[in-house]
């Protein structure tokens, strides 16, 4: 039996969001559509998961993005962001470049994007991607 830590729900607003459980305080999961960057984002390294509501595929995306971060045992930030609209992520990231694909893998270092990967990973992936800015 798999256990999955979190839920996605739908807010009154129609908007969604991730709720983990038990899951360490390196591990947050972000607001949908937010007009600016969380100040938190500004402080180290984060890696943000920004998955498509819609897309199951991208859904299990955040099963392997807890793994790494505990794997890496909280060297660096996760975040989880959903999203409907690819449009909704420029409120918050000026600089994302991608518009149709999903899932989007952001590195955040000290609040500057500094790596864009788009499509699934596994964890080692992730982890590779991850050692360059840690």
């Amino acid at each position: 039996m798999i256990f999955m830590s979190y839920s996605i729900q739908v807010l009154t607003d129609g908007s969604y969001q991730v709720v983990f459980e038990d899951e360490p305080n390196y591990c947050r999961a972000l607001a949908m559509a937010p007009t600016e960057m969380e100040p938190e984002l500004e402080k180290e390294v984060w890696l943000i998961l920004l998955f498509a509501i819609w897309s199951v595929p991208d859904r299990t995306s955040i099963e392997e993005a807890l793994s790494a971060a505990k794997k890496l045992n909280g060297r660096f930030n996760l975040g989880v962001r959903p999203f409907d609209n690819h449009k909704e992520n420029k409120g918050w990231c000026k600089q994302i470049k991608e518009q149709w694909g999903s899932p989007i893998w952001l590195v955040i270092r000290k609040g500057t994007l500094v790596e864009e990967i788009v499509g699934l990973r596994n964890r080692s992936q992730i982890i590779d991607l991850l050692k360059k800015w840690l």
